[in-house]
């Protein structure tokens, strides 16, 4: 028999592993936004959470769906970007020449 560790991801530092509803501070943390702006997400609808107020709470997996979402869509934004860059021919430039134009 295989036992494995349940140890906390460096991204999920705050709430146990088996808590279903989060407060706002924790999913808030989790997501490394301020609470302000998490509020702001939940009004638009774009996390779903019960109750209101501050008294809302959020589901994890709600949670992780929309952090898996919002990471996926910056990586694709860094992809297009890099390979802009290699279009145009920017991996080229000599930066110690623009740096110091001596």
């Amino acid at each position: 028999m295989v036992r494995t560790l349940d140890i906390p991801r460096a991204d999920e530092p705050s709430p146990p592993r088996d808590a279903a509803l989060l407060a706002l501070p924790a999913a808030a943390e989790i997501l490394n936004v301020d609470r302000v702006y998490l509020v702001r997400l939940l009004d638009a609808g774009m996390i779903p959470a019960a109750g209101t107020g501050g008294r809302r709470r959020v589901r994890r997996e709600d949670l992780l769906a929309y952090k898996q979402e919002r990471d996926g869509a910056r990586q694709r934004g860094l992809d297009r970007l890099l390979d802009e860059s290699l279009a145009a021919g920017l991996d080229d430039v000599d930066y110690d020449a623009i740096a110091d134009p001596a």
